[in-house]
């Protein structure tokens, strides 16, 4: 997992906003968390705080992680305007250090893809459990490239329409033929005055995560497996056709 400071200058352009699915998302985990008597979260890695403000918001204790300055940089400017008490930390995930204990960590939008490896995985499981107390919850939330692949579902997506001013990109995902990751091409464009000023590529490799990848990595990390998720509707336990994300629940033993 590398990190690479033009990257993360586009990234948190893209990471601040506020996407269609967020409310949803927010609904899922606070159902589950009620469920389980939840108050206390770390937020890892947490970009620039999408998540984190509003589960604030909804009275949990907050904490945000996350390796990137750019990012982090961007969540306390974010928390300092709105009066939000959530604290923010620069903090591999792999190795994660931050105060105190939680009663749940999520890994959300997918960021565990960019662990390009089992070892690396299962370095941010064990840190995760570290922080969590006895019967906490891990969630796990990525997209389910390895179902829209197999069915021929998944097309490449232009995240924006061409803009007068700011960042588009367009973001394209193939199979690796040689091992089981995804080759994910993503080009940034640049705009000022309606013209393209700069672009920008990156070629990154995700692993693919199924289930049963899941349950092996909980198994070795200390946790039992709870359930998995299709999408961000706590009714849409897996399996169930039509899968639009993989949510993946754990509990420390």
């Amino acid at each position: 997992m590398k990190q690479d400071p033009s990257y993360t200058k586009f990234a948190a352009r893209f990471a601040s906003r506020k996407r269609d699915t967020l409310n949803d998302e927010v609904r899922f985990l606070d159902t589950i968390f009620r469920k389980k008597g939840i108050k206390r979260v770390l937020d890892l890695p947490c970009g620039a705080g999408r998540v984190s403000f509003p589960l604030a918001q909804l009275g949990y204790d907050v904490v945000g992680a996350d390796l990137s300055r750019n990012l982090i940089r961007e969540a306390k400017r974010r928390a300092k305007e709105e009066g939000l008490n959530v604290s923010f930390h620069v903090s591999d995930m792999r190795n994660v250090r931050v105060p105190g204990r939680f009663d749940a960590v999520i890994n959300w939008w997918s960021s565990f893809l960019y662990l390009e490896n089992t070892e690396d995985m299962m370095r941010a499981l064990n840190s995760a459990n570290r922080k969590l107390r006895k019967g906490g919850l891990i969630l796990i939330d990525v997209a389910s490239i390895w179902n829209g692949l197999l069915t021929g579902d998944y097309k490449p997506c232009l995240w924006d329409e061409p803009v007068r001013n700011g960042v588009i990109s367009r973001c394209d995902i193939k199979l690796d033929p040689f091992d089981q990751f995804t080759v994910q091409d993503e080009t940034y464009v640049e705009y000022a005055n309606g013209r393209i000023k700069s672009k920008t590529h990156y070629v990154r490799n995700k692993f693919v995560m199924t289930p049963s990848l899941f349950k092996a990595l909980f198994a070795a990390t200390g946790f039992k497996t709870v359930a998995f998720y299709s999408d961000y509707d706590v009714r849409s336990k897996l399996p169930k056709k039509g899968i639009e994300r993989l949510i993946a629940v754990a509990e420390k033993i």
